[in-house]
């Protein structure tokens, strides 16, 4: 039954066997008395709102402003939202739960600040989202128009008043706290920290609150608002590299907010939370510092001193990268991988992380790897699926590191077998970039983040891109969709006729290039915001080929529609192989055997090796100039759009279409 004196923000009817959450409609069979000036120095305020059924209609709010002002000084701004249950248009009954604690003269003293409490209308919400469900509801285009009038009335006190803006914070609590995680999602940037309070929030959206200082409240044992909704919002924010707060409270129903807004609760830790100070969570590092340098291919075997047991009983290997700031981004290697796929990983990471001259966000990237170092980034290498889930379910699943695995059944080195014959799924590009999104985009690169949001909502509503339900509610869509752009740019599935023109087993619309080029350009804008044209890592063409291994796009080699991506080559093993470029500045580099180098269009790199190497020319010997600078040797073609001109190392012949020569000595 409803019992009167516990109206609060989300009400309980008891039925048998269960309770059924629902919202309480208070009925008014009375006018409502108008409404008191100033209630414990809440000052009564009306803004005016014109939007969907309001025209000009005025809004109350409650002001509480700490007097005597200080001439000079900026004062810290609480925005709070109510429950449910304190809906109205009196703009009284907002005044409970949080504005009534400033009766107290130790709360008015100890958290001196502008409160702004505005009123929600009767059966109206902050949020216009379902709260009888554990199923998280999307960001909505725009805010409730109860939202919208509220802002209104923040952005007024904000012009009017003393406010400092590098200290706005936000809460509130069941209804409210659905509307305070909800605002802070869309307005991320504005808080300086936010308090929700037995709600829930859009968990699709839920990586934009990395970088904001949050704390989180939730009974236990809630039967009104689900628990799951708070768990989970915390658990997206985390996996998004964010560290959030959150306070789960044992045995506790819907009433956390005495809790929370206690003296020694929220509150203290709120006011010492400045917008736009760089949040410094002292950790101590799991993994020590690993010395790759002996090694040539920086893969060594995985050091017994230093490193947790349950590491060295699951890895055996390890690889790094070092960020900017001199720490270390793991790469943890099982028995199973070859060194050849580690490296592989290590140099996709590596591309991800390059700047990329002339794009937005991409221009520098050093605060996404020292982002990733700081909380030290692990890429898990298994040998296999099944590996991957009996570790996780051990203890290193409880290490405090973030992690992403990667299979060496999905790993596919460019020129083996698998990578010829276009076997298999090559998913390495998309799980290192998971990583990297995770643990460095989205911590630091906030703008970039909405760019990418933006793209992944448009796709989505134009089915673009189907996204899996558990993608929705883990509320990792973003980092999903826009790996299905960049392994189509990268021509990852150009060879898959398979799908009638989709990529990803049905889930993107889009299989080529072309087809992403005129499908989604919102997706591939976004993406080039970030990335380069081509692949510009370093592959190592696997030890058993032989052959000519090309870099330009052949019709009767379906292969080459991967590797006509790529930039730089180098040959692996024994074999006499080839390398053929394409038209950009390309880097190859032969192996100890007998190679043949053609550079075709651009400015080439051909590097020679212990063999007899020959450099492969389309013109006539008369067509180039040729000349020694120091050790390299340089062929420059005098005929534009051809081929351009080279540097040449340990390269031993030079062959044209009207003979082969020797480079100067």
């Amino acid at each position: 039954m409803l019992t009167p004196g516990n109206l609060h923000g989300l009400e309980e009817v008891a039925v048998p066997h269960r309770l059924i959450p629902v919202v309480v409609a208070i009925v008014v069979v009375v006018a409502s008395a108008p409404a008191q000036d100033v209630i414990d120095g809440f000052a009564a305020q009306t803004v005016r709102y014109t939007g969907g059924p309001y025209d000009d209609e005025a809004f109350g709010y409650r002001l509480y402003v700490p007097k005597p002002l200080d001439p000079g000084r900026r004062y810290p701004l609480i925005f709070f939202l109510h429950g449910a249950g304190e809906r109205g248009d009196d703009n009284q009954k907002q005044m409970r739960h949080f504005p009534e604690l400033f009766k107290r003269r130790a709360y008015r003293e100890k958290f001196e600040a502008i409160i702004v409490a505005p009123q929600c209308r009767v059966k109206k919400r902050w949020a216009d989202v379902p709260w009888d469900t554990q199923q998280s509801s999307k960001l909505t285009k725009n805010p409730s128009h109860q939202m919208r009038a509220a802002l209104l009335a923040l952005d007024e006190v904000i012009a009017k008043h003393p406010v400092d803006e590098d200290r706005l914070y936000l809460t509130g609590l069941s209804m409210g706290g659905y509307g305070s995680w909800y605002l802070a999602t869309r307005q991320p940037k504005r808080w300086a920290a936010v308090v929700p309070i037995c709600g829930g929030g859009p968990e699709a959206d839920a990586a934009r609150l990395a970088g904001v200082p949050l704390w989180a409240w939730h009974g236990g044992a809630d039967r009104v608002v689900p628990v799951e909704r708070s768990r989970r919002m915390i658990e997206v924010i985390k996996r998004a590299g964010g560290a959030p707060k959150y306070t789960e409270l044992k045995g506790v129903g819907h009433f956390s907010w005495p809790q929370a807004y206690a003296m020694d609760g929220a509150l203290p830790w709120m006011f010492e939370q400045r917008r736009g100070r760089e949040r410094r969570v002292a950790r101590k590092r799991v993994l020590p510092v690993i010395d790759v340098s002996k090694s040539p291919n920086g893969v060594v075997p995985m050091p017994e001193r230093g490193v947790p047991r349950t590491v060295r009983r699951n890895f055996q290997r390890y690889t790094k990268l070092v960020a900017p700031n001199r720490k270390s981004i793991h790469i943890l290697v099982q028995d199973g991988v070859s060194d050849e796929q580690a490296v592989r990983a290590r140099e996709v990471m590596r591309f991800y992380l390059t700047n990329a001259p002339g794009t937005r966000f991409g221009a520098d990237k050093t605060k996404v790897a020292n982002a990733m170092a700081d909380r030290e980034a692990t890429l898990l290498f298994f040998k296999s699926e099944r590996e991957a889930a009996a570790v996780f379910l051990g203890p290193m699943g409880k290490l405090d590191l973030p992690m992403q695995d990667l299979y060496a059944t999905e790993c596919v080195v460019e020129g083996s077998r698998d990578y010829l014959q276009n076997r298999g799924r090559d998913a390495t590009l998309e799980e290192v970039f998971h990583l990297v999104h995770d643990q460095g985009i989205i911590p630091a690169l906030p703008g970039y983040q909405e760019q990418l949001l933006a793209a992944t909502k448009n796709a989505m509503e134009k089915s673009l891109w189907i996204a899996k339900k558990e993608w929705i509610r883990e509320g990792c869509t973003t980092h999903e969709y826009i790996i299905s752009v960049i392994d189509v740019r990268y021509g990852m599935w150009a060879h898959d006729r398979r799908e009638d023109g989709w990529a990803f087993h049905g889930e993107y619309r889009f299989n080529t290039p072309i087809r992403l080029r005129a499908g989604d350009p919102k997706g591939l804008a976004a993406m080039k915001m970030y990335l380069p044209e081509s692949l510009d890592f370093e592959v190592r063409i696997d030890a058993s080929f032989d052959g000519e291994f090309t870099l330009s796009h052949d019709p009767g080699r379906a292969w080459t529609q991967k590797s006509r991506h790529l930039t730089h080559a180098t040959l692996t093993g024994d074999e006499p192989s080839g390398l053929t470029g394409n038209d950009r500045a390309n880097r190859l580099t032969g192996n100890r055997s007998d190679n043949v180098l053609s550079g075709l269009g651009g400015d080439d790199d051909l590097r020679g090796g212990a063999g007899a190497d020959v450099a492969v020319y389309r013109g006539a010997k008369s067509d180039y100039r040729i000349r020694r600078d120091g050790a390299t040797v340089v062929v420059e073609d005098t005929k534009q759009e051809r081929d351009g001109a080279d540097r040449l190392h340990d390269i031993e012949r030079l062959r044209f279409i009207d003979g082969t020569v020797k480079p100067p000595q």
